[in-house]
């Protein structure tokens, strides 16, 4: 008998079943024209292997114990072989990860992206019930232009390669450019200083093509906005705090059509909030002009800091 080792380093049921045929004893040969003329020439008894009766056991039932174990063993090992063809030597793709390197292959072929963004807070409703809405537009993966929806006078700009962040008024003529953020230590509460260093694309497809592929998992299909879509989550545990992505994917594109962010902590000085980016177009043509990291003319250039939030 075919040790399960064996069975597990074959591809498929014809090798299998070739591991059986050649591990079992071959039966003794019989002359079958030789065996007729005999059984022709001498009368059947009740106990010869052609006649059975009321009061005839049965073949299996006749044979020796043993026998009957080895018979019930060879089954079971056939059915054995029969699940491993199905579970371990035909192993099933694992989806979740061929997917969404498909996903990260089309993100990097893209020459602009568009996007709703807004974010709401589970301790302030009214960030839920009128949250502050923002339209994302990325040129390339370095350039970043965020405008507040309703209110064009005033924008953000991003230049990944240098990390600066750029504040632009219209109104009041003036480019704020941002080359460091101050936070709260939550260890000391002691405020920190840190510079902005230049990242290889904005945050947008720095976090999707850069995500592990064995940190997603695959959530099954959904229907978003009237499209087919595969859903997947990512999910981060540092201390206390919990940051969750999941990613609504265009069956057909391969491409991100609604994208939510998580973040639950109980450690003080972290912030919860929910991040969702929606409406997205794909590949429009953007002016290189918005995106300019210089200043106009005529406008005050001031140099400052990124405040968070005591």
């Amino acid at each position: 008998m075919p040790s399960l080792n064996r069975i597990r380093n074959h591809d498929n049921e014809s090798d299998i079943r070739e591991l059986f045929r050649v591990t079992r004893p071959e039966a003794p040969s019989v002359d079958v024209r030789q065996m007729t003329e005999n059984n022709r020439k001498r009368p059947l008894e009740p106990d010869s292997p052609g006649v059975m009766d009321a009061q005839t056991p049965s073949m299996l039932l006749r044979l020796p114990v043993g026998k009957v174990a080895s018979l019930s063993a060879l089954a079971a090992t056939i059915l054995l072989a029969t699940w491993l063809i199905g579970h371990i030597v035909q192993p099933k793709p694992t989806f979740a990860r061929s997917s969404f390197l498909e996903v990260q292959k089309q993100l990097e072929q893209l020459k602009t992206v568009q996007f709703t963004m807004f974010t709401t807070y589970p301790d302030d409703s009214d960030s839920q019930k009128s949250p502050k809405k923002f339209r994302v537009k990325i040129l390339g993966r370095n350039l970043q232009r965020c405008e507040v929806l309703g209110k064009p006078e005033s924008f953000d700009l991003m230049d990944s390669t240098t990390g600066q962040l750029i504040n632009v008024n219209t109104i009041n003529k003036t480019f704020y450019i941002i080359k460091s953020r101050v936070s709260t230590n939550s260890q000391n509460g002691e405020r920190v200083e840190t510079k902005f260093e230049g990242r290889r694309g904005v945050d947008f497809y720095e976090e999707l093509t850069q995500v592990r592929i064995s940190d997603v998992t695959y959530r099954g299909v959904a229907t978003v906005n009237g499209k087919s879509t595969e859903r997947f989550e990512e999910q981060t545990v540092n201390g206390l705090t919990t940051w969750t992505r999941t990613t609504w994917v265009d069956s057909q594109s391969k491409l991100p059509v609604h994208i939510e962010i998580r973040v639950r902590s109980s450690e003080p000085g972290v912030k919860e909030f929910d991040m969702t980016q929606t409406d997205f177009v794909y590949d429009q043509w953007l002016d290189p002009v918005q995106f300019s990291v210089v200043p106009p003319e005529g406008y005050k250039v001031i140099e400052g800091k990124f405040y968070d939030p005591k």
